[in-house]
């Protein structure tokens, strides 16, 4: 299965210390080592997003605290926060890795339940650049960022908003995700229009509040 959203919000999702251990390691006594840091994408713990939620297909609206709350290792010795996503009624768990090559740093966020599989997962490559693009770990997976240009959401007005598209489609399981990255601050606003078997969501996140530190 392919998207359990983000932030995210998106979080898309940017969507976020302590040295609190939890999570797929958390009885180990070794502390993990501390997830790679990307400049413009926030993954310190302790960073919070507060987003507005609504899907015009439920008529749900909701409003979902984003945190990362610790850090771990998960499987393949891969060192990750945890991203922790209030809902109301619920709660859920993500965790973003980040990997590093000559020219670009990938940051993966990879929700709970399809952990060990680490296919089911939100990707994005950085530096973020209008025209640049890459594929996903599902199958038929692509993203490309379309602009950057300013936007203005209920946390105010970001003038370097980059806007990310990212697309896919198998068997029934398919949809279209755009993610608005401001950099240093996170995903600012996300549109999620997702078909899954006979399940249809399509969701609006945009950001209320944050409190980050890069």
């Amino acid at each position: 299965m392919k998207k359990t959203t983000v932030l995210a919000a998106f979080l898309i999702l940017s969507l976020l210390g302590c040295n609190t251990t939890t999570g797929p390691d958390s009885g180990n006594t070794t502390q993990p080592p501390d997830p790679a840091i990307v400049a413009d994408f926030p993954n310190r713990v302790g960073n919070r997003w507060i987003y507005s939620y609504y899907d015009s297909l439920s008529h749900h609206s909701d409003t979902v605290t984003v945190t990362i709350v610790g850090q771990t290792t998960i499987p393949g010795n891969i060192p990750a926060t945890i991203w922790q996503r209030e809902f109301r009624s619920y709660a859920d768990t993500a965790y973003v890795t980040v990997s590093h090559d000559t020219s670009s740093d990938t940051v993966r966020i990879i929700s709970q339940r399809n952990l060990d599989g680490q296919w089911d997962n939100t990707k994005f490559i950085f530096p973020l650049h209008v025209g640049s693009g890459w594929r996903g770990d599902f199958v038929s997976d692509t993203s490309t960022v379309i602009e950057n240009r300013p936007i203005t959401v209920i946390a105010g007005t970001f003038v370097n908003a980059f806007r990310i598209k990212e697309r896919w489609g198998a068997f029934n399981d398919y949809g279209d995700v755009s993610t608005w990255l401001v950099p240093e601050v996170g995903a600012v606003k996300i549109h999620r229009n997702v078909r899954r078997w006979t399940e249809w969501a399509n969701e609006v996140w945009e950001l209320m509040s944050y409190n980050v530190s890069a």
